[in-house]
């Protein structure tokens, strides 16, 4: 694949090698479908043992923070809602997808702790913004830098590339991407997704994360602002590790929108290191 491919390219390419399993594709269904009952959402889960442990563990996790021991799948179901199950198989199923890329391509330890740490702050911004679907967005953040694997897939050469230009120049990633290639990750996440058929709640606040301003609709911004505050951290986490300031390549808009102050900031990296350290085993041990 040249330089010269498109985001639309890369990402149908990538569709066809990095499929989602078919427990995820069968949960989707049955959730889109209009009569469905809970326990056919844990009949489902159930075909898939290890995803099913995985549930139980996060289920009795300080990340949900329920107080009765949760035992059985049809229980997880019926106290944590379809929708944190979905968003929970698919973060699995997406992991899952890209487990065959090469660790000379790019260390996919790394690689999903770092979305971990995106997911994480993500979910404390929410929560900090008063938003009642915190633990979906923590499932946005998780897959906000999942184009970036379909063009290690694709185009390695200008990944390294683009990476490089971002530790030595510090620049946001997405912008590196861009003067390599023309157009950014996200832009290629929201196409792989798309392709996926993933709601437009993943899509809009990957999709406008590298520049929230292009989002017009209002809750819209706000959620592209949490996305793009979060990813940028993560960056900073994984990109400048001698301890470079992240403020700097944050968006003036999502910093206002979001009413950040450096202190509150230095609270939501600190709150944020310790939640993704906390679930990061728990959400991805395929990678530990």
């Amino acid at each position: 694949m040249t330089k010269s491919a498109s985001a639309a390219q890369i990402a149908r390419q990538v569709v066809d090698l990095a499929s989602l399993p078919e427990v995820y594709i069968r949960l989707r269904d049955l959730l889109n479908s209009a009569d469905y009952v809970l326990p056919q959402v844990a009949e489902i889960v159930s075909m898939d043992p290890g995803l099913t442990a995985r549930i139980l563990r996060v289920a009795n996790s300080s990340f949900y923070g329920l107080r009765a021991k949760v035992e059985r799948i049809s229980h997880a179901v019926s106290l944590l809602g379809t929708q944190h199950i979905h968003d929970f198989v698919l973060a699995t199923s997406v992991v899952r997808a890209f487990r065959g890329i090469p660790r000379r391509v790019v260390d996919m330890n790394q690689f999903w702790r770092g979305s971990v740490t995106c997911g994480a702050v993500a979910k404390l911004l929410a929560e900090r913004r008063g938003f009642l679907d915190c633990e979906h967005m923590f499932a946005v953040g998780l897959l906000t830098h999942v184009g970036r694997l379909a063009l290690y897939m694709k185009l390695p050469d200008n990944m390294t590339e683009a990476h490089e230009l971002a530790v030595q120049k510090h620049v946001p990633m997405a912008d590196a991407l861009r003067a390599s290639m023309g157009f950014s990750d996200v832009e290629v996440a929201a196409e792989l997704l798309g392709a996926w058929k993933l709601p437009d709640s993943f899509l809009q606040p990957i999709r406008f994360s590298a520049s929230p301003s292009a989002q017009a609709d209002e809750n819209g911004f706000e959620r592209a602002c949490i996305v793009h505050v979060a990813s940028r951290t993560a960056d900073g986490e994984t990109l400048y590790p001698q301890g470079e300031s992240v403020i700097g390549i944050i968006d003036d808009a999502a910093w206002d929108a979001l009413e950040l102050t450096p202190s509150d900031f230095e609270v939501l990296l600190q709150g944020g290191r310790e939640l993704s350290a906390e679930i990061a085993d728990q959400f991805l041990p395929e990678t530990a």
